[in-house]
């Protein structure tokens, strides 16, 4: 066991890691370090990949992932012309998401260093709130099967502009309700450009889309700009966004992931005003039951249904821990630390 704990300020990233690799006697022995300060990650999702060349030699890097899920909210009640009966339209929900392409994101993007996402529960790290429906993704990437849902939904493909509908109606393989004839297959995607991760997420994502016609103009604002967009807006006179990535969320201090915060009708966080009969039963049975199988049942339905864009959670945290500093074990998701259990394995201890 340590003897001592102690806390110590660095004025930033580079401070920090001038620490680390000094090694002196006042090095940290635990540090949170950015993903950025890495070698890039050529493993699976949720490993930790390479250390630093600097720090390999006097320090083990340990991964920890936050108990949350990144997404994008869909708009269904926007005032942005037909874009809410766009959105409205479960195939146009699918072809969407057939194009997301998350383990090329995550390698990409992420510089792999990102876990993701098929719902509206974590799938890592593993617990046994993720049923098996979810842990493994009900929409992989298939450019060819998202074209075909919307040729069969009557739209004409055009890889070089927006979709045309041409069978507007309300039969099971017409444009759907709200949907003109000649209507584009068109909408804006604002994005919290924060972080470089947010950009390339939304270039690649329009990118993607637009080879089967579905035309998305990435439009980037400030996060606080962003989430005062997002607030709901069901009624009101401006609520002209479609979609919007703010990042994603975080089950803090709620940790049960039942989902009365994000999807019930009516809910806080329910930016995009999403509201479907069997999903608010759903929710309502998740919370009133002690069994995981009301949860189960909660989240695969969701992860199908697409009440948002499901897209990789780039929130990882990455520790240096002294390889003479025993008992640290994986860091919790909730990113908390348990120094109580931490102890020397060599005299080097201090």
């Amino acid at each position: 066991m340590i003897a001592r704990f102690v806390e110590v300020f660095y004025n930033g990233d580079g401070a920090l890691l001038a620490a680390l690799a000094d090694g002196g006697p006042g090095a940290p022995d635990v540090a949170p370090i950015s993903v950025s300060d890495l070698p890039a990650n050529n493993g699976p999702p949720g490993s930790t990949g390479p250390n630093s060349a600097r720090l390999a030699g006097r320090y083990s890097l340990h991964l920890t992932f936050q108990w949350g899920i990144a997404y994008t909210p869909y708009n269904f009640t926007s005032t942005a012309g037909i874009t809410k009966w766009l959105v409205r339209q479960l195939y146009i929900r699918q072809a969407l998401q057939l194009l997301v392409d998350q383990p090329e994101l995550i390698e990409t993007a992420a510089d792999g260093y990102g876990i993701p996402v098929y719902g509206p529960v974590p799938v890592l790290p593993p617990s046994s709130f993720a049923a098996k429906q979810e842990s493994s993704n009900p929409y992989p990437p298939d450019p060819a099967k998202a074209k075909q849902l919307l040729q069969a939904h009557g739209w004409t493909i055009s890889p070089d502009a927006a979709d045309v509908c041409i069978r507007p109606g309300t039969a099971a393989d017409d444009c759907g309700r709200g949907i003109p004839k000649g209507a584009p297959l068109r909408f804006t995607l604002l994005y919290a450009e924060d972080e470089v991760w947010k950009v390339q997420l939304a270039v690649a994502e329009a990118a993607a889309w637009a080879g089967v016609g579905i035309e998305v103009t990435p439009q980037g604002e400030s996060l606080p700009a962003v989430l005062g967009t997002l607030a709901p807006c069901a009624g009101a006179r401006d609520c002209s966004w479609t979609m919007a990535n703010f990042g994603g969320w975080y089950f803090v201090p709620d940790y049960m992931p039942t989902g009365d915060y994000l999807f019930a009708a009516g809910a806080a966080d329910n930016y995009g005003n999403y509201d479907d009969a069997e999903a608010n039963r759903l929710i309502s049975a998740s919370e009133r039951s002690n069994n995981l199988g009301a949860l189960y049942r909660y989240e695969t339905y969701l992860a199908k249904q697409l009440p948002v864009l499901w897209q990789p959670d780039h929130y990882v945290v990455t520790f240096e821990v002294a390889k003479h500093l025993g008992g640290v074990g994986e860091i919790s998701p909730l990113t908390t630390i348990t120094p109580e259990y931490w102890y020397w394995t060599t005299a080097g201890g201090a």
